[in-house]
């Protein structure tokens, strides 16, 4: 499963090592290169109200609810991206130069992405990209301070154009723009499914679904709610209907159990591991567009990097990952109600 939504995985696994003190001296040289401390500001959810317009778009009979995909997608939007792991007093191993490291730590990976798409064209904004450690009231006030670092990315512009029926960096003589561009290139294809800047590739079909009803995703149906690639099984149940920052989505609670790997890169070791959905995990669909707007996923994760022997590591314990989306759109026109 590629993994982009879930982990930045080098810059994690460094943070993690960061909080034990065998590997301090190796994880002042990964610190020194995080600038100071990050705004902590965070989108609000709001209540669970359906905005009445998009309300009434609502596919509803007495057979159930049809998740329309029937809608044309729209090709203007402004969307905020927020996305939280955050791990729970997992066991890390791992080895760095100075020896070996063996610890419990928490730590939480918050991340907000500020995309402006118009016809042809997307820009995006990393408002916030940072790794909070978990705060003591035995802290001092120095450590509290550096308990917020941000990554290279923090405050990042990056662009894309549509040309010859892909997406592409846009070209630009800035060179850290540059940069930035390239390095979010190469996950831009899971960002523009899974952050909404377009329809999934598969969606449900023309059958019905109650309130109640269980959904099976096989490992070729997993890509309705998790990135392309993902291996496993998962059960979806629907729950309810609600709300997103007004958006009218049904809610499923879903377990199940997920296998992953995210290939090595320039800046990051080869990550694979597994994940259970725990009770408890839920995701809200659109109603009205083939969108995942939100993910709440409570999980127990073993991840391991690279070969432990050779500078990689193995994380393992509770993780929870939180994606929400305030998925708007720009242009002034309608949608068809159903008939």
């Amino acid at each position: 499963m590629r993994t982009a939504n879930l982990l930045s995985t080098c810059a994690l696994f460094c943070a993690l090592l960061a909080g034990c003190e065998k590997a301090k001296m190796f994880t002042d040289e990964v610190q020194a290169k995080l600038a100071g401390k990050a705004a902590s500001g965070l989108m609000e959810l709001g209540g669970p109200e359906m905005d009445p317009e998009l309300e009434a778009l609502v596919d509803k009979t007495d057979e159930g609810y049809l998740f329309r995909r029937d809608i044309s997608f729209p090709q203007e939007m402004d969307i905020r991206a927020e996305e939280v792991i955050a791990f729970d007093e997992c066991q890390v191993f791992g080895r760095s130069p100075y020896g070996g490291v063996k610890d419990r730590l928490s730590l939480t990976n918050r991340k907000i992405r500020f995309y402006k798409r118009r016809s042809g064209s997307i820009d995006c904004t990393i408002e916030v990209d940072q790794i909070e450690k978990a705060l003591d009231e035995k802290m001092s006030e120095e450590e509290r301070a550096s308990a917020i670092t941000k990554s290279k990315d923090a405050g990042a512009q990056v662009s894309f154009n549509y040309t010859g029926g892909s997406w592409t960096t846009r070209k630009t003589t800035d060179f850290a723009k540059a940069m930035a561009n390239q390095r979010h290139e190469k996950e831009l294809d899971v960002r523009l499914s899974e952050d909404g800047l377009m329809s999934r590739a598969r969606w449900f079909g023309q059958k019905r679904i109650k309130m109640g009803s269980k959904v099976q995703l096989s490992v070729d149906l997993l890509d309705l709610v998790f990135p392309r690639g993902t291996e496993g099984s998962a059960t979806m149940t629907l729950v309810g209907i609600e709300g997103v920052h007004g958006h009218p989505c049904g809610i499923f609670e879903i377990t199940g159990n997920l296998d992953f790997i995210e290939p090595a890169t320039q800046e990051s070791l080869e990550a694979d591991g597994k994940t259970s959905l725990e009770s408890g995990s839920k995701v809200w669909l659109s109603l009205l567009y083939p969108v995942v707007l939100r993910k709440d996923l409570h999980t127990v994760t073993t991840l391991k990097f690279g070969e432990v022997k050779n500078g990689g590591g193995i994380i393992s314990g509770k993780m929870k990952l939180t994606t929400l989306l305030d998925w708007q759109i720009a242009s002034n026109k309608k949608a068809a109600a159903p008939e």
